[in-house]
């Protein structure tokens, strides 16, 4: 009896212990996104954002399928990349203020040393990386990117004007995919201090 107990408890805190190693999934859609392909924001320590996969890319050269994919501060999967040290000038700072709509969102922004990353151009415009609607087939660019625990997101990486922000969010609405070429400012205010 004992034993057979025991066996028990040892699979259900093994089963739990597994699905503390990442961040929980929300839906059938995020569970089937590769880890690659995650971002998300928990805290100014706790984020996922994507960057292009190559070395010295632009964004803009990036948005092909298999061109981008996250990179985090604290990654669960060995197919995602690690934030560069000194990648941050000013910040991160995220807020979880609720959206226009009334609805949840998270946001993170803040200046960044595009010279960190061997990923960037630090003269590139920069551009949007999304989720669905979004992207030239509607599934988002990367296609297929979700940010966990939320229904949409949206952000940009501003090379040339040292920005990037990210906004998660659980309604469109709040996720404005149209302004792709305003940069963070409009399309994600917050703060950008030193930037």
């Amino acid at each position: 009896m004992f034993l057979r107990t025991f066996a028990a408890l040892a699979a259900a805190l093994a089963l739990a212990s597994a699905s503390l190693a990442q961040p929980a999934a929300r839906s059938d859609l995020e569970s089937r996104a590769p880890p690659d392909l995650q971002v998300w924001v928990t805290s100014s320590t706790d984020f996922c954002v994507i960057l292009p996969r190559a070395k010295y890319s632009t964004i803009g050269d990036s948005e092909f399928p298999g061109g981008a994919k996250s990179y985090c501060t604290k990654r669960y999967d060995s197919s995602q990349g690690k934030v560069p040290a000194k990648f941050f000038t000013s910040g991160p700072f995220v807020s979880k203020a609720r959206g226009k709509s009334g609805g949840r969102q998270v946001q993170l922004t803040g200046c960044i040393n595009a010279s960190a990353s061997p990923r960037l151009q630090p003269n590139d415009g920069g551009g949007q990386y999304d989720s669905a609607p979004g992207g030239t087939d509607g599934k988002g660019n990367p296609a297929g990117s979700v940010c966990l625990g939320y229904n949409h997101y949206v952000q940009i990486v501003e090379p040339d004007a040292n920005r990037i922000c990210i906004r998660c969010c659980d309604n469109q609405s709040d996720c404005p995919l149209q302004f792709d070429t305003s940069g963070c400012k409009k399309i994600i205010p917050g703060r950008y201090d030193g930037c």
